[in-house]
């Protein structure tokens, strides 16, 4: 059985395509990210699918992540939208949802989220390519690195 977490981690892998008509959504957005998404579509690049939570009765979506997303396909003319659906036991949490009561304000998105991405996409190019990150020679980098190994070594 794939937990909600391991759809969340790799939405790419469970994601379905569901009518676009029955996805409900907070609309407290930034136009800008809507029209960048557009242009990033028209452009053709790949986006990641939305996550949506199912109503418990009826066959009805709301935006858990990827208002800017739903958005722009839906302005656009998408009949049909990829989704992470979660299920929903309860009508109270799928409102809460719908109503936009679980979406990050704009003030969190700009101040909080982004700067982690940012920061997030820093460290693993760190982590590709160290030296091209480091202000210092090769040379110093080669004998930082083997110092780090003997230390290694000398633990075990």
């Amino acid at each position: 059985m794939i937990t909600p977490l391991q759809k969340l981690l790799h939405p790419e892998k469970h994601s379905q395509k569901i009518d676009i008509k029955k996805v409900v959504a907070a609309s407290k957005l930034h136009k800008q990210g809507v029209e960048r998404y557009k242009k990033n579509i028209l452009d053709g690049k790949t986006i990641k699918p939305i996550v949506v939570l199912k109503h418990p009765h009826e066959e009805l979506y709301a935006v858990l992540d990827g208002h800017h997303r739903f958005y722009a396909l839906l302005e656009l003319g998408n009949t049909a939208i990829d989704a992470v659906v979660l299920s929903s036991r309860t009508k109270f949490l799928f409102n809460k949802t719908k109503d936009g009561w679980l979406q990050p304000t704009p003030a969190m998105t700009k101040y909080i989220h982004v700067p982690v991405l940012v920061f997030a996409r820093y460290i693993n190019n760190f982590i590709r390519n160290p030296k091209k990150h480091l202000k210092v020679s090769g040379e110093v980098f080669v004998k930082v690195k083997s110092g780090i190994s003997s230390l290694k070594k000398k633990k075990n």
